[in-house]
């Protein structure tokens, strides 16, 4: 069995060089932030409907929505979306297709929503709370979620695991 022995002067130089590194994240990659719930809430929507999407596209159009519209991005109103008023929000996306009915993205988002309401008092938070910090097992975030479409219907829990990383940043 081949001995594996760490180079502590190599690893201190490594970090002595990664420590000023920051992210170069797109601008609009992250929203800009509202407070705790509306920003969870915010992100578990972007995430449970980002298939076959652009990121940056689909942020940016929410964002817009959350300005203009504060009150419509909230559990008590999507649970009532349309794929109409959805697909007013993220109009001029270069590739049309992809908000066609059959994505079913209002009808997602109409999911999650209702999962909110009927489990968790409408937060985010709470459902996020619920899981105890946890990912896996009959309380973790993935068997919470797989209690909605949006997140249920993706095999290999990417979703879940991308909003996972997204909360904890």
């Amino acid at each position: 069995m081949r001995r594996i022995v760490v180079d502590t002067e190599r690893c201190q130089k490594v970090a002595a060089v990664i420590d000023g590194l920051r992210s170069a994240t797109p601008k609009g990659f992250r929203p800009k932030p509202v407070g705790r719930e509306e920003d969870l809430f915010f992100t578990y929507i972007i995430t449970g409907i980002c298939h076959q999407i652009n990121w940056n596209f689909l942020m940016t159009a929410l964002e817009r929505a959350r300005a203009s519209w504060p009150e419509k991005l909230t559990p008590a109103y999507m649970e009532r979306l349309t794929h109409e008023e959805l697909c007013g929000w993220l109009s001029g996306y270069s590739k049309p297709w992809r908000l066609e009915s059959r994505f079913r993205r209002a009808e997602l988002v109409r999911g999650m929503c209702q999962l909110l309401l009927d489990k968790y008092g409408g937060s985010t938070a709470n459902l996020i709370d619920s899981a105890q910090r946890k990912l896996g097992g009959e309380q973790g975030l993935y068997a919470r979620l797989a209690k909605c479409k949006a997140y249920s219907e993706d095999p290999l829990r990417k979703k879940t695991s991308v909003l996972a990383e997204l909360i904890t940043r």
